[in-house]
């Protein structure tokens, strides 16, 4: 930039701090903010959460750029799995009929068909055990995850799996970075930026009116989803990569376990202060794994 210029727009989209936080966060915040317009009562609160998957898949085109329409790369094969789940989630949400036998298909089917695509290519050289293991204890884990993630939504609106889903996300790209791929923490912070950016709608909303965002089946396979798609990259491909750290951090998804309510102030003071007793339990694990990437990761990335 030339001196005495100011910022340009270009400039600005092409700054890796830009495409990875504050462009998918503007974008998810404006969205959530239309849909509960346009969607109304009813439906403007059930399909909030397409907002975040909307500004992760934006921030996936920044970083990464449009993926090829048939994805051979691992990096552009997490951009499908988040727009199918995202599809998928919105179908459900849709549905008045059979939604819970249509919910637990797509636990059990949407890990398998992403890890079997995933896998491809390691598996064209032979089936190994270890990378047979790994595909089943990454199927294991993103099955309760997604379930845990659904389960919490019902009770607790947008906040609690929301709450979830960005803690985990800004933990997963610390530990990408520390231990394997900068795109790949860049792509887990667009995540953590546009779901941060429908939480401060679900936020303000819960506490000025008392009235809870749905996380459903859109955030749980769209938001949860993409997150996952990003894990299956890193312990499949990367060779820096903790995997004891990411084993804690799919604790986080357990933490709305743990009781987790704001007991003083008023009304306004204990909805308000919920998500912050939410987000303080559920950064106790993430921490311990980003700890645990800073002492057991290495510095070496293949991206």
């Amino acid at each position: 930039m030339v001196p005495g210029e100011g910022v340009t727009l270009q400039a600005l989209l092409t700054n890796p701090a830009t495409q990875s936080t504050v462009v998918p966060f503007f974008v998810a915040l404006i969205v959530a903010v239309l849909v509960r317009l346009i969607g109304g009562d009813r439906r403007g609160r059930r399909f909030v959460m397409l907002a975040a998957g909307i500004g992760f898949l934006v921030a996936f085109v920044l970083v990464e750029g449009l993926p090829a329409p048939v994805a051979t790369a691992a990096k552009q094969k997490v951009f499908f799995i988040a727009l199918l789940g995202l599809i998928a989630g919105l179908l459900l949400d849709a549905s008045s009929q059979r939604r819970v036998t249509g919910e637990r298909v797509v636990i059990l089917l949407l890990p398998l068909l992403a890890l079997s695509w995933m896998a491809l290519r390691l598996l064209s050289f032979g089936i190994a055990f270890d990378v047979v293991l790994s595909l089943v204890l990454l199927w294991l884990a993103s099955v309760v995850i997604l379930w845990r993630a659904l389960h919490s939504g019902e009770r607790g609106g947008t906040l609690v799996p929301g709450v979830q889903l960005l803690v985990s996300s800004i933990g997963l790209s610390v530990v990408a970075l520390l231990g394997a791929s900068a795109s790949l923490a860049q792509l887990t912070a667009g995540l953590a930026a546009a779901t941060g950016g429908v939480l401060l709608v679900a936020f303000l909303t819960l506490a000025v009116t008392g009235q809870k965002f749905g996380f459903g089946a859109t955030g749980a396979f769209g938001g949860v989803g993409a997150l996952l798609a990003i894990s299956y990259v890193l312990v499949l491909f990367t060779e820096g990569v903790s995997l004891w750290a990411m084993a804690m951090l799919a604790l986080v998804f357990l933490t709305d376990m743990v009781p987790a309510r704001a007991r003083f102030g008023g009304a306004v003071v204990r909805r308000a202060m919920q998500p912050v007793v939410l987000t303080v339990i559920a950064t106790i694990p993430a921490a311990v794994a980003v700890g645990i990437a800073f002492v057991t990761g290495e510095s070496a990335s293949p991206y």
